[in-house]
Parts: C-alpha cells; structure tokens; sequence
C-alpha cells in the first residue's frame, strides 16, 4: 500500500495495527499481516452491506467518535479506533483505566492457538495475552491495563466457547 493511515483499533480484547488506502470506492485494508479489499455500502442508518474480498457481509454499527459497537452474523463486539494523530489509548489520554481482577473472555468460540503470556508475568495495556482462532482468523486477545497474570485458564488447542473465562489479571 502507498501512503496508508496507520492506527490502532481493540475489537473486542484484541489489539490490531491497521493500515488503510482508500483509492475510489475500495478501500485498501491491511490488518496486522492480513490484506483486504473492502467496499462498502450504507443501506440506512447504521446498517452497512460490506464487500470484503468479494464476500458480502451485513453490518449493523452504533456508536460515535471512537466508539462503535458492531454485530454481523449473530455476533456483537465493541471496537475503539486510536489514531495517534488524533486520540490515544485511555492510559495515556487522562481517561480511567482498568483497575482490579480483569478477567480475558473468549469473545468467541474458537481454539486457543497460542498464550502469550506466562502465569505471574507483568503486563501493559494493549499487550497481547492469548491468540485465538476463530472463523478461520487468528484473534490477539490484549490486556485493557497494566497488571500481573494471576491465572491462566486454558492451554493451547483448547476448544472454548465465546464468553468464557480464558486468563485472569490483577489490575492493582
């Protein structure tokens, strides 16, 4: 890609670098080491038909400023874009952030490919904990804070149901 937008987005628990290009109606995507064409198309308020490598995808997404809740396919997530030229994660813009027990939840079902992080270890906000596939696409699942691994809760190739409990991290 020539000269791409660069940002962070979280989906979920997971953090991604993102870069786009939009050239006419397409737009250009590459996530982490993933590349897309996408073309989109807003049918009324907040519902958009989406073409993404020539598969068509229906989006339903509510939100403002760098907020957005988007569901697709009986699924629902929240996403928050940080464009370092304009907004910043939460612990670097005054805003609170994660504090206690946080506990990572499969935002998914799907298999546990890879932990990242070891019991006891100490983490920063936007690190990646977990990866988790599911339709057929690799997740990193990050921490929302600066914490310590206090349980690790799965193994890699287990098979996990979407909300359930995957790592526990003690926010201080």
């Amino acid at each position: 890609m020539s000269n791409p937008t660069k940002i962070k987005v979280r989906a979920g628990n997971s953090v991604y670098e993102v870069e786009y290009v939009q050239t006419g109606d397409i737009i250009n995507v590459k996530i982490d080491d993933h590349e897309y064409k996408l073309d989109s198309s807003s049918a009324y308020k907040g519902f958009y038909s989406l073409l993404i490598d020539g598969r068509s995808i229906e989006t339903l997404i509510s939100g403002r400023d760098n907020r957005f809740n988007v569901g697709y396919d009986g699924h629902e997530f929240d996403v928050e874009f940080f464009d370092p030229r304009a907004r910043k994660p939460a612990s670097e813009s005054g805003k609170p952030v994660a504090e206690g027990i946080q506990k990572i939840k499969a935002p998914m079902a799907g298999r546990i490919v890879k932990t990242l992080v070891k019991k006891d270890a100490e983490v920063e906000e936007g690190e990646g904990l977990i990866v988790l596939e599911a339709m057929k696409m690799e997740n990193k699942l990050a921490s929302h804070g600066a914490g310590k691994v206090l349980d690790i809760l799965v193994s890699e190739n287990d098979t996990v149901d979407s909300g359930q409990n995957l790592m526990v991290i003690d926010m201080g």
